[in-house]
């Protein structure tokens, strides 16, 4: 993805061809976001369900493995939000440029 961003932010005249298909790209990123929220919920739902665990290792072993996921999970999210602001400026500067 990040290949075709900087390809297409080298071409000087993006046509709406393109400024079509960079929308479906900005669509499927909060696709995406979406997609990855509903995981963040099913974490905390799980570590919810994992509080009345009586073991204490099975419990500290889980709240580790959900502590990386959520890192994870936010560094993920934290990636989608750039190149969704990236595909965005591309087609915003391509609008500015294309002829009326």
């Amino acid at each position: 993805m990040a290949v075709i961003i900087s390809h297409l932010c080298e071409i000087e005249i993006i046509d709406m061809e393109h400024i079509d298909r960079l929308d479906d790209i900005r669509s499927g990123l909060i696709a995406a976001k979406e997609t990855l929220e509903r995981a963040r919920y099913r974490v905390d739902a799980l570590d919810l369900i994992l509080e009345g665990v009586v073991d204490r290792k099975i419990r500290g072993a889980c709240q580790e493995v959900f502590g990386l996921t959520t890192e994870q999970l936010d560094a993920l999210d934290d990636r989608l939000d750039e190149i969704y602001r990236d595909v965005s400026a591309i087609v915003r500067e391509a609008r500015d440029k294309a002829p009326e």
